[in-house]
């Protein structure tokens, strides 16, 4: 007599399923692990599709708040504008503007020359430029007289090594060249020298070399020094 046939039950899909899944009414995770979803968002959350499209935008959301942020912590700084507007810087020594010839026609029969914006152009400065460094340092404080006297020793002491520093030897070696400088040495040996009380350099064409090499007169050192000068004018004179 042959065995009796049990038949197997299969539980239905549904029940499978929530044995399986444990799908609870009011929430569906199909699957989903619980401990990913978070609890208070289940009463909203009715499909994997659901859980999965917030987690995207969550991440999308974080990931714009860091680019954000980088681009604030990367973004310069503005630059402060000064107040006071920018400096003009006074232009430098050009040699190829000086006007030799027109120099030569301000000359005073003494051998010096008078400080003049006319002058200074033909010398390749913008004008009220060389005025503008005795000025810096109070020159009038030494007298009336005195502060007309570097006035025309500056100025002298530029035009010689202005013509001096030429490629030509005919301005080098002319005669107007040679009278000014015998009226400066003569005028530097016989008192202290203006230049030096003032305290821009030991004498006047020291200094004018000094503003020949120097692109921009606002770096210049000037320093103070004392109006008593107790040093004798021939142990104080360097020659040229």
């Amino acid at each position: 007599m042959p065995a009796p046939v049990i038949e197997e039950c299969e539980a239905s899909d549904s029940d499978s399923e929530e044995e399986e899944c444990g799908n609870y009414e009011g929430y569906a995770c199909d699957g989903y692990m619980m401990d990913d979803c978070e609890w208070d968002d289940f009463d909203e959350i009715t499909s994997l599709d659901d859980v999965e499209e917030k987690k995207m935008e969550e991440a999308t959301n974080e990931r714009m708040e860091n680019t954000s942020a980088g681009l604030r912590m990367k973004q310069p700084k503005p630059k402060s504008r000064d107040k006071r507007g920018k400096k003009t810087e006074a232009k430098p020594m050009l040699p190829d503007a000086i006007q030799y010839e027109q120099i030569i026609a301000c000359q005073t029969p003494q051998g010096f020359w008078e400080l003049s914006p006319s002058l200074e152009q033909h010398l390749g400065f913008e004008p009220n430029t060389l005025l503008s460094l005795l000025q810096a340092v109070g020159y009038r404080s030494i007298g009336e007289s005195k502060a007309k006297e570097a006035e025309r020793q500056l100025v002298t002491a530029i035009v010689i090594e202005a013509f001096l520093q030429s490629d030509s030897q005919s301005w080098k070696n002319c005669s107007a060249v040679i009278s000014a400088q015998d009226w400066l040495r003569d005028i530097e040996k016989s008192d202290v020298s203006s230049c030096y009380i003032l305290g821009l350099s030991s004498n006047w064409r020291a200094y004018a070399r000094q503003i020949l090499a120097t692109r921009s007169f606002d770096s210049l050192e000037q320093s103070s020094l004392n109006s008593q000068v107790s040093i004798s004018s021939q142990d104080l004179w360097i020659g040229f």
